[in-house]
C-alpha cells in the first residue's frame, strides 16, 4: 500500500465509533444500518454518517439487498491491520 492509501485508512479510523464499526464488520459481516446503530447506541444519523465516512473512504463497501443496504468490509483491504483492530479493541457486541 502507498502512503497516501494508509493515511486515508487511519484517516477514517479517526473516531472511536468507525472503530468499532470495522471491528463489528471484520473480517465478513454484513450489517445494515439499524443493526450496527442497535449495536453501538448510537443515533441513526450519526451511525449512517460513519458508515457513509468509511464507504467514501474506501473501507468499507455498500450493496443494495432488496430493500435495505448493507455494509462490509471492503475486501481488497484484506490486510493484517484488521485483524489487530479485532484482536485488541473491546467487543461491542
Amino acid at each position: 500500500m502507498t502512503a497516501k492509501e494508509w493515511t486515508r485508512i487511519f484517516k477514517g479510523l479517526g473516531n472511536e465509533n468507525r472503530l468499532k464499526i470495522v471491528k463489528m464488520l471484520y473480517p465478513d459481516r454484513l450489517m445494515t444500518v439499524s443493526e450496527v446503530k442497535n449495536r453501538l447506541g448510537i443515533s441513526f444519523k450519526w451511525t449512517s454518517a460513519n458508515l457513509s465516512r468509511l464507504a467514501q473512504l474506501g473501507i468499507l463497501e455498500r450493496d443494495g439487498r432488496g430493500d435495505r443496504i448493507v455494509y462490509y468490509i471492503n475486501p481488497k483491504l484484506e490486510h493484517p491491520l484488521f485483524r489487530l483492530l479485532r484482536e485488541f479493541l473491546p467487543d461491542v457486541y
